[in-house]
């Protein structure tokens, strides 16, 4: 298990107590319209990342505006076991073909394909318009934080800014104006020679003849990803292979959940969407790491929550799994899913249900999805092998 503990992210952490606290408030207002507002928001959180305050918010409109289209998606089909099954399989398809476009695109579609998921148990009780509307509450909630946290980070950094500037380094400031001096005669002596080399580099796209035309950078960028999309559709591509393991394995799971975890079938899909990557070693790790990190999260949150009776109590230890479960995302897979399980087994207990059952159906459910992961690609790997003696799936993609 790799753990790295310099990639522990407090503010992420404390940024999410905050929308989710916020998200409880709306769950006590408004029932379970205001729980897919509170777990959307958690999804938004996640496909959040830091960054310039323009790209931020824009990651997150996309976001919210996608993951309220897969909300309807879930209230349309999460009605009968075969619907959700085959649901689930086209829509884990897409997704991972969403790996052409690079892990920029790839990785908010993982988030989609989980959300997908989550939301189809949620959705179900209540109106379209209440499903829909909960998903852009979570992500207007999120953009509301994630301009709180931005404008006081910068007054902040201004207050300190200003201090630096109250005692002036006399030293320090004549050797700064000596450095932008030097600096302003190099860029005149070399803006000539710049100008003519910029006007000579056209700006150019490879076509798929091999020709080259000139087009804007937005053009390019949009023509490589259509061809990077047609390229891959077809069963020779990684991406292809990759996105078959995936949407296989994840409508078995959801079937194999819905007939054994009649609790929580869904969790059974959460395994496989998340643990195959575009590599069998990294794929392999990361199974073993969700499944330890559901034993270790599920036990000891039984081992805590049996003990104690006082629901603010157990709230609080919510708020604090949440805490620890966005600030250990990058830390180590195994501490990430170990808070993510403690989170479900508190929050399903607080909501009536039976600790030690909710951590049982995690656990069974968990490796159920993990298992099936595996033979999947075994299977897969040996029809690629035996036919076509390509590499096998999920290989060097």
């Amino acid at each position: 298990m790799h753990i790295n503990l310099e990639a522990f992210n407090a503010r992420a952490g404390f940024r999410g107590i905050i929308v989710v606290s916020l998200a409880l408030l709306m769950v006590s207002a408004f029932g379970q319209p205001g729980t897919v507002l509170a777990i959307s928001a958690i999804f938004v959180s996640l496909a959040d990342n830091p960054g310039p305050y323009t790209a931020r918010f824009k990651r997150i409109g996309e976001f919210t505006l996608l993951g309220a289209s897969v909300t309807l998606l879930a209230w349309v089909f999460g009605g009968g076991m075969w619907a959700v099954v085959i649901s689930t399989l086209l829509i884990t398809f897409t997704c991972g073909m969403a790996l052409s476009y690079g892990s920029m695109i790839a990785i908010p579609a993982v988030l989609l394909n989980l959300w997908y998921v989550t939301a189809i148990p949620m959705v179900d009780p209540i109106e379209l318009w209440q499903a829909v509307f909960g998903f852009i509450g979570g992500g207007l909630l999120v953009a509301i934080v994630a301009t709180l946290n931005t404008v006081i980070y910068s007054l902040w950094q201004k207050g300190e800014e200003e201090e630096g500037k109250a005692e002036p380094d006399l030293e320090a400031s004549s050797e700064e104006a000596v450095e932008e001096a030097t600096e302003e005669a190099e860029e005149e002596m070399s803006g000539t020679a710049a100008e003519e080399a910029n006007e000579k580099a056209g700006e150019t796209v490879r076509t798929e003849t091999g020709t080259e035309t000139e087009g804007t950078e937005e053009e390019k960028t949009g023509g490589a990803r259509k061809a990077d999309l047609r390229a891959n559709l077809r069963w020779t591509s990684p991406v292809f292979q990759f996105s078959t393991v995936k949407s296989l394995a994840g409508g078995l799971s959801t079937l194999a959940g819905w007939l054994i975890v009649s609790g929580h079938p869904f969790w059974a899909a959460y395994a496989p969407l998340a643990i195959i990557k575009p590599d069998v070693h990294q794929t392999t790790v990361s199974g073993v790491e969700r499944i330890a990190g559901t034993v270790i999260g599920g036990l000891l949150g039984v081992l805590l929550v049996t003990s104690i009776e006082n629901p603010a109590v157990l709230q609080l230890l919510f708020i604090a799994s949440v805490f620890f479960m966005l600030a250990t995302l990058k830390v180590s897979y195994t501490i990430f899913i170990s808070f993510v399980t403690l989170m479900l087994v508190i929050s399903g207990g607080v909501g009536g249900e039976s600790f030690s059952d909710t951590g049982k159906e995690r656990i069974i459910a968990t490796v159920l999805g993990v298992l099936i992961t595996f033979v999947v690609i075994i299977i897969l790997s040996r029809m690629v092998h035996r036919k076509d003696n390509q590499e096998p799936v999920l290989e060097n993609v």
